[in-house]
């Protein structure tokens, strides 16, 4: 049957205009707002302000009490890192040389980030980062994508996307937080001149952007003549009474002979305390801030991993009503490595996460949940914590035979002698509170650290 004789009459002529305009580009013809040189400019400051980031939540991380304020900086350090990373590819297209990005951009900006990590409180960190910084930030990358030439310059489109997204979460955890935790306590007036000292560093730099109105010199400092410090004992906030150098995990919450729910449980709290690990990391990302870039990165990815594996121990605790703030909380790993240099750190802790590799590791803690404890929730999450922990073990070999100029054996004999001393704290410590070691450290198959 031919096209007639169905009594249907076809064209197959393509109209001119098929509305399929561009690849789906915005706005073709329209003239951008930037040059190449303008546009790496602008992206530099983008850049700096995500890099500087990193390093801030670092150490705050540390420095501050609030639980979900910690979790909230692991997270949004790592995310920071990403958006550096692609944004420092990105410039280097823009015909950079390589060293730009070994400088600050504007003092007035580096002003700015000096002048936030001086916050000296869970509130005025809130405002400062949450409230003028990060709105700032998440306003500059808005304008530039929507003011640079779509078809030129879509690889900056493209890759500012995911970043506009993790900033409006971020702007949006920020902004419930301070609400719940500044206004509706009354707590405004303890943060105003901070806030408005940060509103008028950023304003004396025109914006992130550098969009507005700018003063030709950077300012006088106020704060920020004083360099900051970690503290040499982590910080926990006043919902959890006490902390410890050795794992206590939940006495009450098991009888005499239940060996299988004693030692799910007390994973459970293990995963839970991994926050004092993302802490041990975030520190020394920021003692080791003059390392390259790529040590920057994957340490924040191993951090995240390590706070979220501490949010996966929460989470396996509440689904069971345990209420786990209530006993002290593990401090150990911090406490007994801080006052040593950040490489022996690192070094420590890459040699716990290599005894985590042996049969009697991670693969067992994963089997014992599917196989004996028969828990669900727990199984999935030992199986993604120890792919984990491989990634950690490869990224800490490279990273800690860097920091020991190099040499492995070198890395290795500090990785030994830490893990040693630490083994020696833990016990010490202990023995001293109870008169016995820990439960867990009798046991022939335990890898758990501390």
């Amino acid at each position: 049957m031919d096209a007639e004789s169905d009594g249907l009459i076809r064209d197959s002529a393509l109209p001119r205009d098929l509305g399929l305009h561009y690849a789906g580009l915005a706005a073709p013809r329209e003239l951008g707002g930037y040059g190449v040189e303008a546009s790496a400019a602008s992206l530099r400051r983008l850049e700096f302000v995500h890099r500087r980031s990193v390093f801030l939540e670092a150490a705050h991380l540390v420095l501050r009490s609030l639980w979900e304020l910690k979790a909230a900086l692991g997270r949004h350090l790592y995310e920071d890192a990403a958006a550096a990373d692609a944004l420092r590819t990105r410039i280097l297209d823009l015909r950079q040389n390589p060293s730009v990005l070994a400088r600050d951009p504007d003092q007035r900006l580096t002003l700015v980030m000096d002048e936030l990590i001086q916050a000296r409180s869970d509130d005025e960190l809130l405002v400062g980062l949450y409230g003028v910084v990060k709105p700032a930030l998440l306003d500059a990358a808005r304008s530039y994508t929507a003011t640079t030439q779509q078809i030129v310059d879509e690889p900056s489109v493209r890759l500012l996307r995911p970043i506009v997204a993790d900033l409006e979460a971020q702007v949006a955890w920020g902004e419930r937080a301070i609400r719940v935790l500044v206004d509706e306590r009354g707590l405004r007036p303890d943060v105003a001149e901070f806030e408005e000292r940060l509103q008028g560093f950023l304003g004396a730099a025109g914006g992130i952007a550098a969009g507005g109105d700018a003063t030709a010199t950077a300012g006088r400092r106020w704060r920020s003549t004083q360099p900051v410090a970690l503290p040499s004992t982590a910080i926990r906030d006043e919902r959890m009474p006490r902390t410890s150098v050795y794992r206590v995990g939940a006495p009450d919450r098991y009888e005499p002979g239940r060996d299988a729910e004693r030692r799910l449980i007390h994973m459970m709290r293990t995963r839970q305390e991994e926050m004092v690990v993302a802490e041990v990391v975030a520190a020394v990302i920021w003692h080791e801030q003059h390392q390259p870039w790529e040590l920057t990165l994957d340490l924040a990815r191993h951090e995240w991993d390590e706070m979220r594996h501490a949010l996966m121990g929460q989470a396996a605790l509440e689904a069971e009503g345990v209420d786990w703030m209530r006993y002290p909380q593990f401090t150990g790993d911090y406490d007994l490595n801080a006052t040593n240099m950040a490489a022996a750190q690192y070094a420590w802790l890459n040699g716990i996460e290599q005894s985590a590799m042996k049969r009697t590791g991670k693969r067992a803690e994963y089997e014992f949940c599917r196989d004996e404890a028969h828990h669900p929730l727990m199984t999935q999450f030992q199986d993604f914590d120890w792919a984990d922990e491989v990634k950690h073990v490869h990224i800490g070999r490279e990273w800690t035979t860097h920091m020991y100029d190099g040499d492995a054996a070198k890395a290795r004999t500090a990785a030994n002698q830490a893990v040693a001393e630490f083994w020696s704290g833990v016990d010490q410590a202990a023995i001293a509170e109870t008169g016995k070691l820990p439960w867990y450290r009798e046991q022939p198959e335990s890898t758990t650290a501390g």
